[in-house]
């Protein structure tokens, strides 16, 4: 046997390994590919060393997405080192505001659904075993966006503002909440009036967005008891525990008669605007609502229905 020969080779052997131990990479970066529920992350933000000095990246997801627990498909989580072949990750999920001080024994994340502002904390641990990152990703939920008829903020949402409408924003909702009730049907209805012609206020406007500063006005003008006339009636109006109901005015009152199928709850009866006819002082606006007729020459002492609203 040559030792000689042998020698050279343990010698070559050990020297390699050496040589492999290290060289082994201290990259304990992300790939800018990784996803959340199938999204790429929108940010990484800012890696540390320390945990509470990682500065947060993000990612937006939509509800549906944010729900979805299966980890395949179009929903994968994953939060990728670059060095994919030698780092290792751990990755935990916390709520808003939640403790991050336990890291190390806190659960893994194993795919459960998210809610806004739900964060990930991600530790990459490179090959080296020493180099390590922090990193933070804050997660936004996008509601799915509303439609007439939803269940919205103590009533139905009745009509979403267009571009066009006073208070149209491309970017966030607005519109009207209608009541899920008419507070009052015929028999009995309620005037329009407290009860004598010329206390009746000035609420001559008719457009979207004008009938909150018309019931304000006919009250001021026709004060107490509230509840004996429509306009007082609509602004008593408590449900789902908001405060902020008023009469619609006229162009409000259409957009509800035009979606009253998805909205509910209306008969065919007339029902009371919060808009008078500037060149009829006795008079002021409805709109029946089997119909669709709008007529502002309705005597306000007539009886109608009530149904109030809120916008959002």
């Amino acid at each position: 046997m040559n030792f000689k020969k042998l020698s050279y080779a343990f010698f070559v052997l050990v020297l390699g390994l050496f040589a492999s131990c290290n060289n082994s990479s201290s990259d304990a970066t992300l790939k800018v590919s990784s996803t959340v529920k199938g999204v790429i992350v929108t940010s990484l933000g800012t890696p540390n060393v320390v945990l509470a000095s990682a500065v947060y990246g993000s990612v937006t997801l939509t509800v549906a997405q944010a729900a979805d627990t299966s980890n395949s498909g179009s929903f994968i989580t994953l939060f990728d080192p670059t060095n994919s072949t030698g780092a290792t990750t751990k990755v935990v999920k916390y709520a808003t505001g939640q403790d991050t001080s336990n890291f190390a024994n806190d659960t893994a994340y194993n795919n459960e659904a998210v809610t806004d502002q739900d964060f990930f904390v991600i530790k990459v641990t490179a090959q080296d075993t020493t180099t390590v990152l922090y990193y933070k990703i804050i997660v936004t939920v996008t509601p799915a966006p509303l439609v007439i008829g939803n269940n919205y903020q103590c009533g139905i949402v009745a009509y979403i503002l267009q571009a066009g409408d006073p208070g149209y924003d491309a970017n966030v909702q607005h519109g009207l909440i209608s009541a899920p009730t008419d507070q009052i049907q015929l028999p009995p209805g309620i005037r329009w009036y407290k009860g004598a012609y010329g206390n009746i206020g000035g609420a001559n406007a008719t457009a979207l967005g004008t009938g909150l500063a018309n019931t304000t006005a006919i009250i001021a003008a026709q004060g107490t008891p509230a509840t004996s006339y429509a306009a007082g009636l609509a602004q008593a109006y408590i449900g789902g525990g908001c405060t902020d109901w008023y009469l619609p005015s006229k162009d409000e009152l259409n957009k509800l008669y035009l979606n009253r199928v998805a909205i509910g709850g209306f008969t065919n009866n007339p029902h009371w605007s919060s808009s008078k006819d500037v060149n009829e002082p006795n008079s002021a606006c409805s709109q029946d609502f089997g119909t669709g007729v709008q007529i502002c020459t309705y005597d306000e002492s007539q009886r109608l229905e009530v149904r109030a609203i809120r916008t959002f």
